[in-house]
């Protein structure tokens, strides 16, 4: 049962550092940075190889455009389009199963 659950505990722990980002690029648009995250932020840009921005016009207005495109497309992942990937879709199969067995139990005592 854990091996089937890890890909959705992967996909909620990278939902949860999506939803850090969204919070690290509002506090940076509405200019609520420290040194700390001004230092992280220089040192993800130079990890991934990115030169920082010269212009705060032009930072401002990438954020922006990152934090709509985030808003619009937000992540989610569904199976067949009918199960939607999430922490409770383990709660959600026992529930079926649970709810199988009874149906069954209750036809095959009545017979």
């Amino acid at each position: 049962m854990t091996l089937l659950c890890l890909p959705i505990i992967l996909f909620e722990m990278t939902k949860n550092e999506i939803d850090i980002i969204k919070e690290i690029l509002r506090d940076r648009y509405l200019g609520k940075s420290d040194e700390k995250e001004e230092l992280e932020i220089q040192n993800a840009l130079e990890y991934i190889n990115l030169r920082p921005l010269k212009s705060n016009k032009l930072l401002l207005s990438q954020i922006q455009k990152t934090l709509n495109y985030i808003k619009l497309r937000p992540l989610k992942y569904s199976i067949w389009r009918i199960f939607y990937m999430d922490a409770l879709l383990p709660l959600k199969i026992v529930t079926i199963c649970v709810t199988y067995i009874i149906v069954v139990t209750q036809f095959t005592s009545s017979v």
